[in-house]
């Protein structure tokens, strides 16, 4: 029947042609939105960009003057004009990656909290916090004195970390102002709301800021919850901070204003200043607005920020790295800037900023650092968190980054002594003290293949196992036969120490199952 019914389809196809077996045109296509959709997609064509082909080599890629080449990469990438990039060629200042072509190395310690039973703990009570932090403190330190095999001990804070720098940094600078980066888990949000913000703010003032020189952030930021001074309530900017900004008025600025201006054009700066012509807009402005590439004599750049910022609803207090895009720090390390975690009041605070889905920033650390179940109700539960690090790297071109590696890899995190074996340990360690209540998961980029190298070799001690002891029960199981056998011939007078004897042998080849020669004593 299935060869009837192939032959009849391809008989049929044969002879009619394959018009039959075409779609119909989709419904779509028939809309007038869409043809004028696909219309418009002709008639521009495909847009050029840095990374298409037509970039794909060196000297097409460097005439573009919106472009620019990147050896770690080898391609071409668009060129970055903002004075973020001011710490590109700096000491750790990119995170390192895994070879020519890989991607970023990550560093993750996932927590899961185990309640009595076995059954699914709450990873937000204070006693499992307080774990994780004693855990961080170590690791994200001195990483449990872990060896490194060229240079001996090596603390992961002053070695390997990722550093952020000011945003104000030169180019040329030496590094002398690097700190490590911020880091995402729970001590990072929890540590930050309670004693981490006089730290935070320094940082900021240094000019450890995403958005804006250092000195915006303390212009505007405070120790006090509460929406920014120059927004509205309902997402907009204030005028009266516009006319302040923009000097349309020959008065004095308003007083609720006036530190503001002040702190915005330094010492000595006055209203007339923001669209006087004695200092024109940083190069590359029209590229860097809404960013830390900003200038405040160029206003409309600066009404465009103000807007887009107070649209998100912001809250000017001093806050944890990710949760606000003007008042945090990206240097905050809580491992090394404040000790304790946020309890009772202030707690409780945090989850609920955390479960507040219009706080897009708090709404999106808790999704990235604890797990999905996360519940919001009126207990706040979840089981699962993880933290969330990286290596710097100090590579400037492909061949560096491959090395760079590998030796990262095998005298840092290898070894007996290495990365891995010193973080097991503070991880047993805080397990017995946290009476079981909190299991500790270490991956990373850089462990993986060294992990799944001890998983193989287990298996492999495992399957040989396995093997002998299968061989020694087949053995006594075969011997067992005949001595059974045994039991079974007629004997003659004499027979029960025959018997006897036979007793004997079996028993010996129980417990000594690969003894040799076990046919010639029954013989």
């Amino acid at each position: 029947v299935v060869l009837a019914v192939s032959a009849g389809f391809v008989y049929k196809v044969l002879l009619e042609g394959q018009d039959h077996l075409e779609l119909e045109p989709e419904p779509v296509r028939s809309s007038v939105y869409a043809q004028g959709y696909y219309a418009f997609l002709a008639a521009r064509g495909e847009p050029s960009a840095c990374d298409d082909a037509a970039h794909g080599n060196t000297a097409v890629c460097q005439s573009d003057k919106l472009c620019e080449w990147s050896d770690p990469r080898r391609r071409c990438v668009d060129r970055e004009v903002c004075s973020s990039t001011a710490a590109a060629a700096k000491a750790r200042s990119r995170p390192m990656q895994s070879g020519k072509d890989g991607g970023p190395v990550w560093m993750m310690a996932i927590y899961e909290a185990v309640g009595a039973d076995g059954a699914a703990g709450n990873i937000l009570d204070d006693s499992i916090l307080r774990q994780i932090e004693r855990f961080e403190r170590k690791l994200l330190t001195t990483a449990g004195v872990a060896v490194d095999r060229r240079s001996g001990a090596s603390r992961w804070d002053e070695r390997w970390c990722l550093q952020a720098y000011p945003a104000t940094d030169a180019p040329s600078g030496t590094g002398s102002r690097g700190r490590c980066a911020a880091i995402a888990g729970p001590t990072n949000l929890l540590g930050a709301m309670l004693g981490g913000r006089p730290a935070i703010e320094e940082q900021a003032k240094d000019g450890y800021t995403t958005q804006g020189p250092g000195r915006w952030a303390s212009c505007f930021c405070s120790q006090q919850a509460g929406p920014c001074s120059f927004c509205t309530v309902s997402g907009g900017v204030r005028q009266e901070f516009l006319e302040a900004l923009a000097g349309a008025s020959a008065a004095p600025p308003k007083p609720n204003f006036a530190p503001e201006m002040g702190c915005l054009f330094g010492d000595g700066a006055t209203q007339g200043q923001v669209n006087g012509s004695s200092a024109p807009p940083a190069p590359g402005a029209e590229f860097c607005r809404a960013s830390r590439g900003l200038d405040p004599r160029d206003f409309e750049a600066m009404s465009s920020w103000a807007a887009e910022f107070c649209g998100a609803r912001p809250d000017c207090q001093w806050s944890p790295p990710g949760t606000s895009a003007l008042c945090s720090s990206t240097a905050f390390y809580p491992a090394k800037d404040v000790e304790g975690l946020a309890t009772g009041s202030e707690k409780e605070t945090i989850l609920e900023r955390m479960c507040d889905e219009s706080d897009a920033m708090w709404w999106h650390q808790r999704q990235h650092i604890f797990a999905q179940g996360f519940d919001c109700g009126r207990t706040k539960r979840v089981q699962f968190a993880r933290t969330i690090f990286f290596p710097g790297s100090s590579a400037t071109d492909a061949d560096g980054l491959d090395k760079e590696y590998k030796d990262f890899q095998t005298s840092y995190i290898d070894g007996p002594s290495g990365w891995l074996a010193k973080a097991r340990l503070l991880k047993e360690e805080v397990g017995g003290t946290s009476a079981g209540s909190l299991r500790i998961f270490l991956y990373s980029e850089a462990t993986f293949r060294l992990q799944f190298l001890e998983v193989l070799l287990t298996d492999a001690c495992l399957c040989i196992l396995a093997m002998v002891l299968s061989w020694i029960h087949l053995w006594w199981s075969l011997e067992s036969f005949f001595l059974g056998r045994m039991r079974d011939v007629a004997k003659p007078r004499g027979a029960h120490y025959s018997h006897a004897f036979v007793d004997l042998v079996r028993s010996a080849a129980g417990s000594l199952p690969i003894a040799c020669g076990l046919h010639s004593l029954e013989r």
